[in-house]
């Protein structure tokens, strides 16, 4: 699978943008990361501490370079009637010779529970597919994370097992739940 020449900025759905980040967006960034630390820290290894602005400063930056290099791409997650920024998903770990594309998400804690990542991933998930050719797309969460593998289960996604220390960080091996759709699932093609 070829890798393509272009990258979207921005992709749409019935409620969101999910758009690359861009200069500035570190305070919305910064203010949603505070309300949401104690939910985030269990899952996430950067939510340990209070974030600063000159941190995620100079992440969006980093990110925003990724973007462009087409190497990882972060999108906030904004809601399209108020422009408020909601999150964070994007696409990780991807292997464009083999098609395979990760998709990771976070929400802030007042958006929780009204299908914002859910409705994302399954964005996400369509833009892989139907513009990127793939052949299989993950999501992976920490296998205590019900509210994160709740999505992937929403959407389909198979389980196909439980990777045992597969990830360490805050003093402990974690495992994570990892979740596919290839093309040829029915699924996929939604």
């Amino acid at each position: 699978m070829p890798k393509p020449t272009d990258f979207p900025y921005r992709l749409e759905s019935d409620r969101l943008v999910l758009r690359c980040y861009e200069p500035g967006d570190e305070v919305a960034l910064v203010e949603a990361i505070s309300e949401s630390l104690d939910s985030l820290r269990p899952w996430m290894p950067w939510a340990q501490a209070e974030p600063t602005l000159e941190q995620f400063r100079a992440w969006v930056r980093r990110s925003r370079g990724d973007y462009d290099l087409m190497t990882n791409f972060n999108l906030a997650m904004i809601d399209r009637a108020s422009g408020r920024f909601l999150g964070s998903s994007g696409l990780h770990r991807f292997d464009w010779e083999a098609g395979r594309f990760e998709i990771g998400y976070w929400l802030r804690d007042s958006a929780v529970g009204q299908g914002y990542v859910t409705e994302a991933a399954r964005r996400l998930t369509r833009f892989c597919f139907e513009d990127l050719a793939a052949y299989r797309v993950e999501i992976r969460a920490e296998a205590d994370n019900t509210r994160s593998r709740a999505v992937a289960e929403r959407l389909g996604y198979v389980l196909e097992g439980i990777l045992r220390a597969q990830s360490v960080w805050g003093g402990r091996a974690r495992d994570m739940a990892l979740y596919s759709l290839i093309r040829s699932d029915e699924a996929g093609r939604a």
